[in-house]
């Protein structure tokens, strides 16, 4: 499943057995078949019994989107990283397993939703944005970060709001929700912004550190990390005017998988009622990050706090 650009790292997982939901659940499947329900259940059933036959899983990660999912000394670390290892464990014992094996595989904005519902990957943890749209897509778990879209630039180039950027250059990432918002605003603005596309976070925000582009648009969470994670993190400003209301990322699940889906959501409901996520949520968002142990400073959102209080979907 791996590429030569993917990581050999595997993780395992050890929890405690519990035979008695992972034969609950076999019966309550057969039982649906036996009832006629709908066929998309069938397909997670597929996709939680290969992880019970193999114990492994594959997650799709970002080789640059600090501080949710990146490479760092050759490790997938990150936000969205430690949350999917934990719902990973849970997973496990709600399967009946002594251990999981997580298989790193690495993807891009372009490639996330084909390698999710293709098999290549079983969920993709990072930065995907839940929409309306893409929920015709894939299946995505309950929100674990809210974010705007802004964009970011060099302090010297004076662009503090979006109208600052009419007749200027501006990346975006190809195959993102960020694009479709500038490209919107560009229009209905009438700002004339010549709009360059890269496939990755980490290229996009090259151009604006090479000076190829005067801005970059993308969540502010990510800018944020890029920020955080360059070499002068004092020479970039991030704006406060935004594209977009606050948006959920989601663990990127197959579509139909509907099983599968409420297996992650139960372990996130787990995680998120230990009080873990305030320890994981802190230790990259208020604490210093790796490489040069910049703090982001940004402290947990009330809405986000909201949804961990109350876990529900996100239907927009």
């Amino acid at each position: 499943m791996t590429t030569a650009h993917s990581l050999p790292s595997r993780t395992s997982v050890n929890p405690t057995p519990r035979r008695s939901v992972w034969r609950r659940w076999l019966g309550l499947a057969c039982a649906g078949m036996l009832l006629g329900a709908p066929l998309a259940p069938a397909q997670a059933a597929d996709t939680l019994a290969r992880i019970a036959g193999t114990h492994r899983i594959v997650i799709g990660y970002r080789h640059s989107g600090p501080p949710f999912s990146f490479t760092d000394n050759g490790q997938v670390v990150g936000y969205a990283i430690d949350i999917c290892q934990i719902v990973v464990k849970d997973l496990a014992r709600q399967l009946n397993l002594n251990r999981i094996d997580i298989v790193y595989k690495p993807v891009d904005t372009a490639s996330r939703f084909i390698q999710v519902n293709n098999g290549s990957i079983d969920m993709e943890c990072a930065t995907t944005t839940n929409t309306a749209a893409r929920r015709k897509q894939a299946e995505f778990s309950y929100p674990y970060f809210f974010t705007t879209t802004n964009f970011v630039a060099k302090k010297s180039a004076g662009l503090n709001t979006i109208a600052d950027l009419a007749g200027h250059t501006v990346a975006a990432t190809s195959g993102t929700s960020d694009l479709d918002q500038l490209n919107s605003v560009n229009k209905k603005r009438d700002l004339h912004i010549l709009v360059v596309l890269r496939r990755t976070h980490g290229e996009a925000f090259r151009l604006v550190q090479t000076g190829q582009a005067s801005a970059f648009v993308m969540d502010h969470s990510i800018l944020a990390g890029l920020v955080g994670s360059s070499s002068d993190p004092g020479d970039y400003v991030i704006s406060q005017d935004a594209f977009s209301e606050p948006e959920p990322y989601g663990i990127v699940m197959p579509a139909g998988d509907l099983a599968f889906k409420n297996a992650v959501n139960r372990a996130l409901s787990a995680l998120y009622a230990s009080g873990e996520i305030d320890r994981i949520y802190k230790k990259w968002f208020v604490e210093p990050v790796a490489p040069n142990g910049y703090s982001l400073n940004l402290p947990m959102s009330p809405t986000l706090r909201d949804w961990i209080t109350k876990p529900r979907e996100y239907r927009n």
